[in-house]
C-alpha cells in the first residue's frame, strides 16, 4: 500500500505550483508523502503484526 501512496503523491507532484500551503493539491502530495513514510516505517518495525501466523 505504501508503494501506491507514493507512486500517486509522484504523480501529482507534477501537477503542483509550489504553493504548498494553499494548493489543495500541495496538501494532498503532502499528506500522502507522510502516510507512505509512516506505513514503511511500521511495516520495519513492527514486522509481527504484517504476518499472520
Amino acid at each position: 500500500m505504501a508503494i501506491i501512496y507514493g507512486l500517486w503523491g509522484l504523480a501529482l507532484l507534477r501537477q503542483t505550483r509550489g504553493q504548498w500551503w494553499d494548493g489543495e493539491i500541495e496538501r494532498e502530495v503532502g499528506g500522502l508523502f507522510v502516510s507512505a513514510i509512516w506505513m514503511v516505517i511500521l511495516s520495519l518495525f513492527l514486522p509481527s503484526m504484517s504476518r499472520s501466523d
